[in-house]
């Protein structure tokens, strides 16, 4: 089952339940893959994601893959589709901390190879917690055709936006020059981080950490 929603820029939002699926992937536009329940197995670029309950995949359009999914009962998710140009008109609100101009790399970042194609958990982003909020009114019966407007598309790239922020400056104090190296390193450093959180109440040393992470 599959509902579609469109807006007039180009952006979209599909809701699916879906129990059976092995498709090459396009990314089209600024790609968001949110799961609500059970998982979909992702590749993107070469890397796997298996994004389950509240977690969600993000890519631009430089990115390709596949997605599979196979399940006894029907896995729910939201796919949302964000024009270049809507995720423009964001970035040129941000301004740089130094200036009074917006910083054009924010730009370059969100469209390029730069970008940073990663899973997240919906409870430590904000725009985790937007789409959290959009599941369960969607689920409610409380969301029509109407509700996806501009406006909507907007409040997604704002929010795509605050959380990328600190990635974006990760990214660039990494020291290498190949874009591919600084995002699998930060990769790594993220992975440890959550291990460590995960594991919290134990004494955990830094080479159990670095073993976990490949660092």
């Amino acid at each position: 089952n599959l509902l579609v929603y469109a807006s007039d820029k180009r952006s979209l939002i599909d809701f699916s339940s879906i129990s059976e699926l092995s498709s090459p992937l396009k990314f089209r536009n600024f790609s968001i893959k949110y799961v609500s329940n059970g998982c979909e197995e992702y590749s993107v670029n070469g890397n796997k994601y298996s994004v389950t309950n509240g977690q969600y995949l993000l890519a631009n359009h430089s990115a390709e893959g596949a997605v599979e999914i196979e399940s006894r009962v029907p896995v729910r998710g939201i796919c949302i589709d964000l024009s270049h140009e809507i995720l423009s008109e964001v970035t040129a609100s941000y301004r740089r901390p130094d200036t009074f101009h917006p910083d054009p790399e924010l730009d370059k970042f969100f469209k390029g190879n730069d970008f940073l194609e990663n899973r997240y958990s919906s409870d430590e982003t904000i725009l985790g917690q937007y789409l959290k909020k959009i599941d369960r009114e969607f689920t409610a019966g409380q969301l029509s055709a109407g509700d996806f407007t501009n406006e909507f598309y907007f409040n997604i790239a704002e929010n795509i936006i605050a959380d990328h922020i600190p990635v974006y400056k990760q990214l660039q104090n990494i020291p290498s020059v190949k874009s591919v190296t600084r995002k699998d390193l930060l990769r790594r450093i993220n992975s440890g981080k959550a291990y460590i959180d995960a594991n919290y109440l134990c004494v955990i040393d830094i080479k159990d950490a670095a073993s976990y992470c490949c660092l």
